[in-house]
């Protein structure tokens, strides 16, 4: 991808920051500073850097999981919207369904430790679950500081952003990582063709609801990461058709 730039390697694996990640902090991180003051902000740019180390180690365990089959892993971007490992997976069924579904597990195993330690550290079970439930309601820029500054407010963010990953990306829908599972699973009964575009088809119908709620709800961000989850799995098609 153009316009992505190496900011360290691991694993033999160059990580790489788009341009349009660096914009999006240097135009939304000032807008709260000046807004909501310097504590919001900050509070805000930690939030972000949680979630995007978690999107890291969500494409790092797709690109291991790569490795550990032999598969090339040359780089992951991260942009706005995630992350994207550049992984060249063979047509073999087996192999796509375990690197498929590494990044999810990750998520899912994360969010239970992370809920195992919130409720050993609590003085009770009530108090873990009433701090995670408050913790997600006060990301606004006015209350973060009482969640991102606080140990518990940390473990409760670790809980809820691990889950909301591993849940979005098992949706069937290619090419998220529920709909590459699905892809594999079809893969086993037809050719990948086949399978590709029903996958694809099934995925442009969950991303044509999700813009249609991102424009009825006014959520600019839903609208966007479906509309690029539509042309995404169409162009993955086309390329699947080219092999």
């Amino acid at each position: 991808m153009q316009y992505s730039y190496k900011i360290f390697r691991i694993f033999g694996i160059s990580v790489e920051l788009h341009i349009t990640f660096l914009l999006f902090f240097l135009v939304v991180l000032p807008v709260y500073w000046v807004s909501y003051g310097i504590m919001s902000g900050i509070g805000m740019a930690l939030l972000f850097a949680i979630l995007f180390a978690i999107v890291l180690l969500h494409e790092l365990m797709h690109s291991i999981t790569a490795k550990l089959n032999g598969i090339s892993v040359p780089r992951i971007i991260l942009l706005p919207i995630g992350g994207l490992a550049s992984i060249e997976i063979p047509e073999k069924p087996e192999i796509e369904l375990m690197v498929s579904a590494a990044g999810p597990l990750f998520n899912f195993a994360f969010a239970g430790l992370s809920m195992i330690i919130l409720l050993l550290v609590s003085t009770d079970p009530t108090t873990a679950l009433t701090t995670l439930l408050t913790s997600i309601g006060n990301l606004d820029p006015v209350n973060i500081t009482s969640v991102i500054f606080n140990f518990q407010g940390i473990l409760s963010l670790l809980v809820w952003i691990n889950f909301m990953l591993g849940l979005f990306n098992i949706l069937p829908g290619f090419p998220m990582d529920g709909g590459r599972v699905f892809r594999s699973i079809l893969a086993f009964w037809m050719d990948y063709t086949r399978a590709t575009r029903i996958a694809v088809k099934v995925g442009q119908i969950i991303f044509i609801f999700m813009m249609i709620l991102g424009f009825l709800s006014g959520d600019l961000w839903i609208l966007i990461i479906g509309l690029f989850l539509f042309y995404a799995g169409g162009n993955e098609l086309k390329v699947t058709k080219i092999k």
